[in-house]
């Protein structure tokens, strides 16, 4: 028997709710473009504005504060950039990045340089921005400008690049920092350091830190916040949240991606009153930033969690309005500016970003506890993490290493006894799989991953495994300067879609096996109270042959979807040619399930409530997530669906590997819409940008999003397919089958057949998976149909 890869491993680790997501900075960097080089030129940028500052006026008012500004230029050189040693001067830094021949090279080389030693470069930025602030006197303080400079630093240090520049301004200086310079002189801190430090980074623009966690903001204008910036990785990651197999996500990240894709998909009730619009066990999301917020709700129950290690820029940038709002009133309540400014510096010491507080955060019990227990009971997968950081790699090599130390001494304490004599601790239960995955770069295999899976190796009880290579390092290729792909296989959009694709299979054939016999049964009795014709019922035969279609249909795309990832495609064809198979495959579940399981939603919370407002509004969009482990009566419906539709235009063999042509000359696409919807394409993939139509399936009665128009990016004519649901879970309600015969009766009496076109769609698919599989069908007709007849709806 093959032995699973690790993509399998790692999917079977999802679905039992073992893994754990540790989300770095690489995670994000082509969405929010905030690589290390960025952050360097900003601060360097704001550096060197401020030393040309201050000596210009110390010059004004010959004073010299600093002994010489320029001094800090010399000493950044000495201790990070010492093959520029003959630089003396802010003149002559201007001379070495004012060559264009080679300004390119020089700037890349430093901005390279200081990136290396990013955490020492920021322990030294807070500290000396703390000296230059206290430098400018008071009476130059409420009018000081730095724009001019600012912008001319920028434009010397920027990227010729257009797709790499930088073309945010700095953040001015502001009163508030020389109130926490002049609040705290005496005292050994650079709080004012600090806070520059971030504002230059760009923590306060929401341009540079996109988003909001704002409750009072919903629906799609909470969607334009983070426009552009939110991948399918971070989609998926909330549906697997919302799901609770991956609760709490670790990240050391400080943006608000993650809490964007969590509130799109559900979480947060200020959003949307989920208790009455759509039950579903996670449903309020705990955003722990910091010690305090950690043991306040970090331990509740039934609540999604993400774990900010390192600090949130929307918990910065609350206290920071505080203060700044206080410190330019006029006449502000001093205890309260006190009160404020306190806070905002307890909160500065959350944010670990230098060296010193990257040393100091062994120290923090709260997180480096909550760490370990993760680590020693739970898989930790690393993404976008590159296990550089000396103090996290060393936690992450402490505790793997002790559990192997544990295991040895168990073993050889029961080496040479029977099985009837060890009870509890089984020798054979200590080999098992690495409790650890890594997400990182096909090509260039990091040092420091690997060095920790092997530990994870030898704590699991393998100590000679992934030496040299681990098959649970998952490569995959990154985006280039333009944010494209070229043919690059596999991204990590690619990855999550087949590990969040095989998750929900296994998930929806498990509530499928519980389910189908339901399923049937209230088909074929929808159709007798609809049409009333006597019907068998459905029989165990019919019953085994509909759970071997979808079992063979879970193997397949398991199988089909590990060979796509066997072997990366090198050539740009063939890159992109696994790329558009794999959305084939998993937009099934990512697109086309999803929306059916909206549509339940919405139908639902339509019935229940009469209507639901803003909900509707939220749950109205591509994001909002249903999650099958909490409704799997709407799952096993949506699997219903799909076979049938599968069995009508894609070909009825579930062995198929090559596509969904079937003899109707019809290929099967699902989108990803704030709908269920298919792309049906016809003829060569040449033709049939021109032969193509949407069939779009939406719930009868709902006026969720009236803009099914505009399905971005395609030339479909899109038809709707009205599928009448109530919250029985069965298609028909009495009254909707009584319209259903008058309208029958008043359309179409001349037509001998017309009763059968007219009949339930839960059971006209019924007839297409088990009763008739070589002759085609009404419904077969039905989908062939133009949109010019009375059923299908054009848009």
């Amino acid at each position: 028997m093959k032995k699973p890869s690790g993509l399998l491993k790692l999917v079977d680790a999802v679905v039992e709710g073992e893994a754990v997501f540790f989300i770095g900075a690489g995670f994000s960097i082509d969405s929010e473009g905030n690589k290390a080089s960025r952050l360097v030129r900003r601060l360097l940028a704001r550096f060197l504005s401020l030393v040309e500052t201050v000596k210009e006026l110390d010059e004004r008012s010959h004073i010299d504060r600093l002994g010489n500004p320029e001094r800090l230029l010399v000493h950044l050189i000495a201790n990070f950039l010492p093959q520029m040693a003959d630089v003396a001067t802010v003149a002559g830094f201007k001379k070495l990045i004012g060559d264009q021949v080679h300004r390119e090279h020089t700037v890349n080389e430093i901005l390279g340089s200081l990136s290396l030693q990013y955490y020492e470069f920021n322990d030294w930025c807070c500290t000396t921005f703390d000296k230059l602030l206290d430098a400018i006197p008071e009476e130059e303080r409420e009018d000081l400008d730095l724009s001019r400079i600012d912008a001319e630093w920028m434009r010397r240090l920027n990227s010729d690049d257009p797709l790499e520049a930088d073309l945010i301004p700095l953040a001015p200086v502001e009163m508030f920092h020389f109130w926490l310079a002049d609040r705290w002189e005496q005292e050994a801190n650079t709080y004012a350091g600090k806070a520059l430090f971030l504002d230059t980074m760009g923590f306060a623009d929401i341009r540079i830190m996109g988003g909001t966690a704002d409750g009072n903001v919903r629906g799609d204008l909470l969607a334009e916040y983070y426009h552009g910036k939110l991948f399918p990785r971070h989609h998926i990651l909330a549906r697997l949240h919302r799901e609770g197999w991956i609760n709490p996500i670790l990240t050391t990240n400080y943006d608000l991606l993650l809490e964007g894709a969590l509130r799109l998909s559900g979480f947060d009730s200020s959003d949307v009153d989920e208790s009455r619009a759509c039950q579903a066990t996670y449903c309020e999301l705990d955003n722990v930033v910091g010690p305090i917020s950690f043991y306040q709700k970090g331990q509740s129950l039934n609540r999604g969690g993400l774990i900010k290690f390192h600090g949130c820029v929307q918990a910065f940038r609350i206290c920071r309005k505080r203060v700044q709002v206080l410190t330019n009133k006029k006449k502000a309540d001093q205890l309260e500016l006190e009160d404020a400014l306190s806070l905002f510096c307890r909160y500065l010491d959350s944010m670990v970003f230098t060296y010193r507080e990257i040393q100091n955060w062994r120290e923090d019990s709260w997180a480096c506890d909550f760490l370990r227990s993760l680590l020693r009971t739970r898989s930790l997968v690393f993404c976008g993490y590159s296990l550089r950081d000396p103090v996290m790699h060393d936690t992450f090599r402490t505790v793997y290493e002790e559990m192997d130390r544990k295991s040895r001494a168990v073993k050889k304490a029961y080496r040479g006894r029977n099985d009837s004599e060890v009870r509890f601790e089984n020798i054979q239960d200590f080999s098992s799989e690495p409790p650890a995955f890594f997400i990182g770069t096909e090509n260039e295999v990091p040092f420091h991953a690997y060095e920790v899976l092997r530990s994870a190796s030898a704590a699991a009880g393998d100590p000679h495994r992934g030496s040299f290579h681990h098959e649970h390092y998952l490569g995959i290729q990154f985006r280039d300067s333009g944010n494209e792909l070229r043919g690059k296989f596999p991204h990590y959009d690619d990855l999550f879609l087949a590990i969040y694709h095989l998750a929900i299979r296994k998930r929806q054939l498990e509530a499928f096996h519980i389910q189908a016999r339901r399923l049937l049964s209230a088909a074929m009795e929808s159709y007798e109270r609809c049409l009333s014709p006597k019907k068998d019922p459905p029989n165990e035969r019919e019953l085994q042959y509909l759970l071997w279609r979808f079992k063979e249909r879970v193997r397949l795309d398991e199988k089909n979807v590990d060979e796509l990832f066997a072997k990366a495609g090198e050539a740009t064809d063939e890159g992109e040619r696994r790329r558009r198979r794999l959305r084939e495959i998993t937009y099934w579940t990512y697109g086309f399930s999803a929306g059916v399981m909206r549509e339940f939603a919405m139908r639902f919370s339509r019935r229940a409530m009469f209507d639901l407002g803003e909900a509707n509004l939220a749950m109205g969009t591509s994001n909002w997530y249903v999650p099958v482990h909490d409704h799997p009566v709407w799952s096993s419906w949506a699997v219903f669906l799909e076979l049938g539709i599968r069995s009508v235009l894609g070909g009825r063999e579930c062995t198929e590997t090559k596509g969904a042509a079937s003899q109707y000359g019809a290929c099967l696409t699902p989108a990803v819409f704030r709908r269920p919807t298919i792309f049906l394409t016809a003829g060569s993939r040449i033709e049939r940008s021109l032969h193509s139509r949407a069939l779009m399936i939406r719930a009868n009665s709902s006026t969720v999003g009236h803009h099914d128009a505009s399905l971005p990016g395609n030339p479909f004519d899109i038809c709707v397919w009205r599928l009448p649901m109530n919250e029985r879970h069965d298609w028909y309600s009495a009254q909707e089958e009584r319209d259903l015969r008058k309208k029958h009766q008043a359309i179409q009496p001349e037509k001998p057949r017309s009763r059968a076109r007219w009949a339930p769609p839960a059971y006209e698919l019924w007839q297409e998976v088990v009763r008739k599989p070589h002759e085609p069908s009404p419904l077969t007709s039905w989908l062939s149909w133009t949109a010019e007849e009375s059923e299908m709806e054009t848009v």
